[in-house]
């Protein structure tokens, strides 16, 4: 299209990226986005089996996922038009606002989620006699005060206390890390302690917690009536958890070192084309906790592989839709199966 092609001639002759760089970020975006879709996909698929939805921190996991698929859905695309098309973004315009706010609460509500995953299992490992089911009231309180920390997070920049801005490539927004007022530096620091200290702080306190209470008491008295198999399963959960914790820490502390450093300096603290590794290193943490999950969790990888495997049979071999609803149910024999049917014809009479 000329329109396209005029202005992405124009973007690449006024950028120092030249040709070469908005190319190289669309296909890193466009991978992110696909790895990222397929993943979380997969991943909610799977905690939504039988076998896994009774676990207590099931729950937290989903609602993981499903932070991570908003964000690919709604704020990736973004800027991956925009970028491709050359058309830049500019501060005050309603997809710079949208990209900040999406990227921004999802990201806090997802920290969130995982330290709430941190406390859960703390008080599962070290409070083995307390009751493990958690009711519905509370799962249902406790994501709704998730989402609305992330949300209410970001939400300043949209009403007057600081403001969105476009990063270097002008391809995606976020807080105005540079400008030196009051309004502006107020949010800034308020941010990073709600958005990351906090967090982080009660993530290490947790497994702080659980590293002591293991030195302190190898075989306590309270796992009598629980089988060192049931506590073994928590700890491989605990070590999950604290993986996929690190592996989002990892992807977010270089744009917060970057953004502290443009705070302190007034300027900007890397370079256009080099200030985008940091931010792409961050939107690549919907890519992570699937390969976790995968890797680190062996229930979760053979309801997986059973999953993959149902698939290429049905597509192979032609399985019936009420063959294939009873596989995704995680109704693997024919008990299960006729119990089901039984069930139902019992309530018809």
């Amino acid at each position: 299209m000329p329109g396209v092609s005029s202005s992405w001639n124009e973007a690449n002759s006024t950028t120092p990226w030249g040709s070469e760089g908005p190319v190289a970020y669309g296909v890193v975006m466009s991978l992110i986005l696909t790895t990222g879709l397929a993943g979380n996909i997969l991943t909610i698929i799977v905690l939504m089996r039988r076998e896994h939805r009774s676990k207590v921190i099931t729950p937290f996991m989903i609602n993981v996922a499903v932070l991570d698929l908003i964000i690919i859905a709604l704020g990736y695309p973004v800027a991956i038009i925009a970028n491709f098309t050359g058309i830049r973004m500019k501060e005050g315009d309603s997809r710079c606002q949208w990209t900040a706010f999406i990227n921004g609460a999802t990201g806090i509500a997802a920290i969130i989620t995982l330290t709430a995953m941190s406390i859960v299992m703390r008080n599962t490992i070290t409070h083995p006699i307390v009751k493990k089911r958690l009711s519905c009231k509370y799962l249902f309180g406790s994501l709704c005060a998730i989402w609305t920390y992330g949300i209410l997070t970001m939400l300043p920049p949209l009403v007057g206390w600081s403001k969105f801005v476009p990063g270097a490539a002008k391809v995606s927004c976020g807080p105005d890390w540079e400008t030196q007022n009051a309004s502006t530096l107020s949010y800034n620091i308020v941010l990073l302690i709600v958005g990351f200290v906090i967090p982080v702080g009660i993530i290490s306190a947790c497994y702080l917690n659980i590293f002591r209470f293991l030195r302190s008491q190898p075989v306590p008295p309270a796992f009598i009536s629980i089988t060192s198999q049931r506590r073994r399963a928590h700890l491989r959960i605990a070590r999950m958890i604290l993986v996929s914790i690190i592996s989002f820490v990892i992807s977010w502390s270089p744009y917060c070192v970057v953004s502290v450093i443009a705070m302190v300096q007034r300027a900007p603290a890397l370079s256009q084309g080099f200030a985008e590794i940091p931010e792409l290193m961050a939107k690549a943490s919907v890519v992570y906790n699937p390969l976790v999950f995968t890797v680190m969790n062996r229930g979760f990888r053979r309801s997986l592989c059973r999953i993959v495997r149902c698939l290429g049979c049905s597509v192979g071999h032609g399985i019936s839709r009420r063959d294939g609803l009873y596989i995704w149910l995680g109704m693997k024999d024919l008990t299960d199966r006729s119990s089901v049917i039984s069930n139902v014809a019992v309530k018809k009479r």
